[in-house]
């Protein structure tokens, strides 16, 4: 008992008051119960039909920002953005042409990643509306957390949601994947989180919100089945759990694409499903896999004696980087992404680092599914990066 009144009396500290408590205080949630050996998704539906993802992949697949652009020249009433770092000089001045134009565009943004909008408001005159988020955190090295979110909503009707910031440079050189949809279920499951956000409450402060549960949703259409699920999880009620749970649950093989792996547990699952003989392919970034917290950098070798592992990191990628263009020879370019398919059959990717702060701290979504058709598409990209690297 406690530890409950001094958990809440910290949460509560931290900014998160009374009159916040009952943001999800809405009849058709799920009430949680962490008693439970397992929860149950806040919303759970059949859909008629499945749902219509365009996907894009920078690098050798179709230009997330082309389409990007083609939608907002046709926004007629708002643009809403949730990201964690924005630095496009270019597409900053569209919005600000469609704010000219009386269309409401907000962006919200971590204050951590504000050294961009910072400068730029204070020197120009624009309509665009910024929200800085966590602003009690000044710089990254002392943030508890982060709003990571990448999504854009375009007249409450197209949705955008993967791993791609909206800097300048992701887009031509760092592997990354961005879903594009009409669907009003998944735009409706992701505003149950983002909702949140817009009464400016991000990270672990959402734990002391009523109900809270980072199992968004889950969706079945006959034998396909979607699940979003989010950050902060809480002790083993948690997309890095569930994770885990996909891991030790797999039976013939793991392709794992990772910007940034630190997570020891999610590293010892692989471990475990190395000694169980599954064909395992990890790609990584070699800038984030040579940092001191990185999971990789002290245990490739416990990898070694398996014949089943392949362990490739990202360095051929810096052939594709135009260091004319980006005008910094130290430049390295991210593998930003944060997916596995599990058996060939299961389709895991997220927004968040493979960290504790990426699964316990930050605001991120994870979609898990089986939908052949996504499953299609991430497969073939993965052997694309594979071949590149290899």
């Amino acid at each position: 008992m406690l530890r409950t009144f001094l958990i809440l009396a910290l949460l509560f500290a931290l900014g998160v008051g009374a009159s916040n408590s009952n943001l999800l205080n809405v009849s058709d949630l799920q009430s949680v119960n962490y008693n439970e050996e397992k929860i149950k998704p806040i919303s759970h539906k059949t859909l008629e039909e499945l749902i219509d993802f365009d996907v894009f992949f920078n690098i050798g697949g179709k230009s997330f920002y082309n389409s990007l652009l083609s939608d907002l020249d046709s926004a007629t009433h708002s643009v809403e953005i949730f990201v964690y770092s924005f630095n496009d000089p270019g597409l900053f001045f569209e919005l600000h042409k469609l704010a000219e134009k009386g269309i409401d565009v907000k962006i919200y943004t971590d204050n951590v990643k504000q050294t961009f909008f910072g400068p730029v408001l204070a020197k120009f005159d624009t309509k665009v509306q910024v929200e800085f988020l966590n602003t009690q955190f000044k710089n990254l090295e002392y943030a508890a957390y982060s709003m990571h979110h990448k999504v854009v909503i375009i007249d409450n009707k197209i949705t955008y949601w993967g791993s791609n910031n909206l800097t300048w440079f992701q887009d031509d050189f760092d592997p990354g994947f961005m879903l594009r949809t009409l669907d009003k279920n998944f735009l409706d499951v992701l505003n149950i989180d983002l909702d949140i956000i817009r009464h400016g409450i991000s990270g672990y402060k959402k734990l002391a919100l009523k109900n809270y549960n980072p199992f968004v949703a889950k969706f079945d259409s006959g034998n396909t089945f979607y699940e979003l699920w989010r950050s902060p999880g809480y002790k083993q009620f948690s997309m890095r759990d569930k994770l885990i749970e996909l891991i030790n649950n797999s039976t013939n093989s793991i392709d794992l694409m990772a910007w940034y792996l630190t997570d020891r547990d999610v590293l010892h699952s692989l471990l475990d499903a190395a000694e169980r003989g599954l064909a395992i392919r990890i790609l990584l970034d070699d800038f984030a896999s040579k940092t001191d917290d990185s999971a990789i950098k002290y245990n490739t070798t416990l990898f070694d004696k398996f014949s089943n592992v392949e362990i490739i990191f990202d360095s051929k990628n810096q052939d594709l980087v135009d260091f004319d263009q980006v005008g910094d020879p130290n430049f390295n370019s991210f593998l930003h992404f944060h997916t596995l398919i599990i058996d060939s059959n299961i389709l895991f990717t997220a927004s968040n680092n493979f960290s504790r702060r990426g699964f316990f701290f930050n605001d991120e979504f994870a979609l898990i599914t089986n939908e052949q058709s996504l499953l299609n598409e991430f497969s073939q990209y993965f052997e694309l990066l594979y071949k590149r690297l290899h």
